[in-house]
């Protein structure tokens, strides 16, 4: 899951998700925290990367109602804002992973290999 309120940013990383994910994975986009806070009462997301500074709900509030639900999910957060005391924040309501939007790229094979389990990590196999 995609929540970001830049659309062409949205439309870049979930591109950029399909190519570069070693599995076919199924990738959903919110311009707007609340729409994926309702969705995610309702599913089991993968892995969930958020938006820090978004209208509406901001991301630390999202990240805080995520944390609040009866499943756990695996958030990273992106951002601008690389101050240790933002990544503090952010770990303390739980989020797994804090990247700065200017590496996200150049960082998402690294983060899909620690968030999504594939296959062969399913079944106990070693890759």
């Amino acid at each position: 899951m995609l929540v970001d309120d830049d659309p062409r940013l949205l439309t870049l990383l979930a591109s950029e998700l399909r190519t570069t994910a070693p599995e076919p994975l199924a990738i959903e986009t919110f311009t707007e925290g609340q729409l994926a806070l309702e969705r995610l009462r309702n599913t089991d997301a993968a892995l969930v990367l958020l938006d820090l500074d978004m209208p509406g709900l901001s991301g630390l509030e999202v990240l805080d109602q995520i944390g609040r639900l009866p499943v756990a999910h695996r958030v990273v957060v992106m951002t601008m804002h690389a101050a240790a005391t933002h990544r503090a924040h952010c770990e303390a309501l739980g989020a797994r992973g804090f990247v700065e939007k200017d590496r996200l790229l150049a960082e998402l094979p690294a983060l899909l290999a620690r968030f999504l389990p594939t296959d062969a990590s399913r079944s106990g196999k070693k890759a």
